[in-house]
């Protein structure tokens, strides 16, 4: 048995107005598929990067930590990923 790939998948941005809020959407028909095909997907909330007006290169540095995160949970812990 091969090792599950892990991909990243990053999220669309709704804007839901009955709430005023915005939140990340991710089809499950993507993630159904990757699952399918022997992969681990890891949905990526948009909320990781900081981008001001200030800022000439966004912020990366909490997406940064966030994936490190991610990586060694699904490393050391793989049974509770899937």
């Amino acid at each position: 048995m091969t090792k599950p790939i892990i991909i990243g998948v990053t999220q669309r941005v709704d804007f839901i107005e009955p709430y005023n809020e915005t939140r990340d959407s991710l089809d499950e028909n993507l993630i159904n598929w990757l699952k399918g095909v022997d992969c681990i997907p890891v949905p990526i909330p948009n909320t990781l990067i900081n981008i001001s007006a200030n800022d000439k290169v966004p912020d990366f540095s909490q997406l940064n930590r966030w994936i490190r995160s991610m990586v060694y949970k699904v490393l050391c812990y793989p049974e509770e990923t899937i």
